[in-house]
């Protein structure tokens, strides 16, 4: 008995003095690309607290220092997948993708296929590691391991939002096959963080004394003890999509039979129990295709405001056609930090062409020919405008306040006239031989001074 106590003692120590499991480390917020965060638990949370309530009013355990909960079968193990372009001052919106076993290579191909569309609708990832599954669960505690799983779908949601500056009006959630009944205990505990779901395949209803699809009373019933529905009254109002899967493999030829009954039957049951906001819909797959594809298509639907990049590049293509080239440059640039190939194209070209020509602006700078910088300063700033040509706004604002280059700016453009003569037939030599000796009057000593004298030795 000592000894237990003596354990308990230096457990209670070694947490008391321990940093906070739950502080979030300086480099990952804001941070960009894939990675993993790993906690012991969840923090003490109203929404935490009331998703495991509805396990027939059950109490969360506590760690011994009582400072958090810890979780019997759920290790609480995220994966986030932020785009890099994610920019606070740009909210982007939250898109929950479920569970993933953590053993599965396939995840990485998941990632992948969602990097550039999360990009393109300035969304932020996460995923729910759920390899952790205890090997001992039995038919008794199945539930409870449900709402242990609903509690790390909704701590998931904030493990995002004290990294990131979220668009909390875009939370849009997938549920899997594998983690529907998790998922719907969640959403249905938090009406008003999940309020854009789509729910994939079965529907289990988990409400106080609502009726199943065969109008049999549900076993067990979502918040046993709960006298109102209050939570159903307001989930009704949320959007949810329930799809179901008709497999056009003919080894599942059955189960597509099965899906098309259950159809008709959920649509039923929504319409029963006043699901304003639901649709169901098909979709066909092979049996070894990815949902993902369908569920980004799907997406659209329910995103309550969506951002679609591809605005940027039917703006950028527009303002060129009508020759404003600054902000096609800009719509373009955004365009193409977007990932759209087509955009990213364009950009090159015409970025490709601003850095040259800056280049030749610092080279004629440096040489002291000063009425050419000027020149392709005056080009950038038509083409890029001055938030783009940073060294072409410096250039025209310094040569504008020094009296002695805009006079060689004047002269250069008078001696340009002069050498255009040449081209007559005969050539005013006399007039010509007069333009530049008042070039080398006006401006000695000067870079244009010195092609006024090349031209004029040329005469001769």
């Amino acid at each position: 008995m000592r000894f237990i106590l003596l354990l308990n003692f230096l457990l209670l120590s070694l947490y008391s003095f321990a940093q906070d499991p739950f502080e979030v480390p300086q480099e990952e917020i804001g941070k960009v690309g894939v990675y993993t965060v790993e906690q012991p638990g969840v923090p003490k949370h109203p929404d935490y607290e009331e998703i495991y309530r509805h396990n027939h009013g059950k109490k969360l355990s506590l760690d011994p220092t009582g400072k958090f909960y810890q979780l019997q079968f759920e290790k609480a193990k995220f994966k986030l997948i932020v785009p890099q372009n994610y920019t606070k001052q740009k909210p982007p919106g939250l898109l929950y993708l479920g569970f993933y076993d953590g053993l599965d290579t396939k995840i990485d191909n998941v990632i992948e296929y969602c990097k550039p569309l999360l990009k393109q609708r300035n969304l932020i990832a996460v995923l729910v590691d759920k390899k952790l599954r205890n090997p001992t669960l039995n038919d008794k505690n199945v539930l409870e391991y449900s709402y242990e799983s609903a509690i790390v779908i909704r701590r998931s949601i904030d493990i995002a939002k004290e990294r990131y500056n979220l668009d909390l009006n875009r939370i849009i959630a997938f549920s899997s096959a594998l983690n529907t009944m998790n998922f719907q205990i969640t959403a249905l505990s938090c009406p008003d963080i999940f309020r854009y779901n789509i729910l994939h395949t079965l529907f289990n209803p988990f409400y106080d004394n609502m009726p199943s699809m065969d109008n049999k009373k549900t076993f067990p019933s979502f918040g046993a003890q709960d006298q109102e529905i209050t939570t159903l009254k307001k989930a009704c109002k949320n959007n949810f999509i329930f799809f179901y899967i008709k497999y056009i493999n003919l080894e599942h030829d059955l189960m597509g039979k099965q899906n098309s009954k259950y159809k008709i039957d959920l649509e039923d049951f929504l319409k029963k129990n006043n699901f304003i906001n639901s649709k169901v819909l098909k979709i066909e797959l092979t049996h070894d295709v990815t949902r993902y594809p369908e569920v980004f298509k799907l997406i659209d639907k329910i995103d309550p405001k969506p951002f679609n990049a591809k605005v940027f590049l039917t703006q950028a293509q527009a303002f060129e056609k009508k020759n404003n080239f600054p902000k096609a440059f800009e719509a373009y640039k955004i365009a193409a930090n977007y990932g759209f190939e087509e955009a990213i194209k364009k950009f090159k070209e015409m970025n490709k062409e601003l850095i040259e020509t800056t280049s030749e602006i610092n080279k004629h700078d440096k040489s002291k020919n000063y009425p050419e910088a000027f020149k392709l300063a005056q080009y950038l700033l038509k083409k890029f405008g001055t938030k783009s040509s940073l060294r072409a706004t410096l250039i025209n604002k310094t040569y504008l306040k020094d009296n002695k280059i805009i006079l060689e700016i004047k002269a250069a453009a008078f001696l340009a006239k002069a050498e255009a003569a040449l081209s007559q037939s005969p050539p005013p030599k006399d007039k010509i031989r007069a333009a530049c000796e008042k070039v080398i009057k006006t401006v000695p000593d000067t870079f244009t001074a010195k092609k006024a004298q090349k031209l004029l030795k040329s005469l001769k």
